[in-house]
């Protein structure tokens, strides 16, 4: 009988790669407009795609909260979990 060991790596992002975020959804703005990808990858993330700054933060934010602060993914915004059921 052979006993897998089933090992779980967690992954966190870094402040680095919280702060990159707007960047990512600029990219995102730019596909929608040019390669129009299915809407139920865009619609999640839809309102993060313009130019609404402190939406933008608020988004961030909950990424510091599950990153940094290890806060679980149910207590932080839905959007988190939207994103996580996809």
């Amino acid at each position: 009988m052979i006993n897998y060991i089933h090992k779980k790596k967690i992954y966190s992002l870094t402040e680095a790669a919280i702060e990159f975020v707007p960047i990512i959804f600029d990219l995102a703005h730019w596909s929608n407009t040019y390669h129009k990808p299915s809407p139920e990858y865009v619609r999640p993330i839809k309102a993060y795609m313009g130019k609404d700054k402190n939406l933008i933060k608020e988004f961030q934010n909950g990424l510091r909260k599950i990153h940094l602060y290890k806060v679980p993914l149910n207590k932080v915004d839905l959007i988190f979990r939207e994103l996580a059921a996809l």
